[in-house]
């Protein structure tokens, strides 16, 4: 059976394949005709990268993500296009970027106060019954496999 990956090595592991995902979406984008646009699928790899790394690291993806989209885009639109417009193509971009972003980092926080009601007494800050219950059960378990002294406060 082989050895689980250390968690530094899988979140390497992770963040290569959003660079790679990224560099694809880059690559798809431009080598596709200018009525093809992929530019919005660096939302993919910079919400996942905010969702299992955190919000700075989401930012550095949303800035890297901004800087290529925007080199394609300014190829594709059309020669003619104001720059006003393409300005605010690139805003659109920026604010899906941070609405998403934001809508991630209020779901993890609301996520980890749901764990921790899930697992303590709201007014004590103890553990419930219910994770008593399955701790006991786990150290149970851990004495029959390996018999030692067990004590229980």
């Amino acid at each position: 059976m082989a050895a689980p990956l250390a968690p530094a090595l899988r979140r390497a592991l992770r963040l290569s394949a959003y660079v790679a995902m990224t560099l694809g979406v880059y690559w798809a984008n431009d080598h596709t005709p200018p009525e093809i646009r992929f530019g919005i699928l660096y939302i993919v790899p910079v919400l996942l990268v905010t969702w299992t790394e955190g919000l700075a690291w989401g930012v550095g993806f949303a800035v890297v993500t901004i800087g290529l989209r925007e080199v394609v885009a300014w190829d594709q639109l059309p020669a003619g296009t104001p720059l006003l417009w393409r300005l605010v193509n690139a805003g659109t971009y920026v604010v899906v970027l941070a609405v998403g972003m934001a809508g991630l980092q209020r779901l993890r926080h609301i996520q980890r106060q749901l764990s921790r009601l899930a697992t303590h007494d709201p007014l004590t800050s103890l553990v419930n019954a219910r994770t008593f219950a399955a701790r006991l059960t786990q150290e149970l378990e851990r004495n029959r496999r390996y018999p030692r002294p067990l004590a229980l406060l």
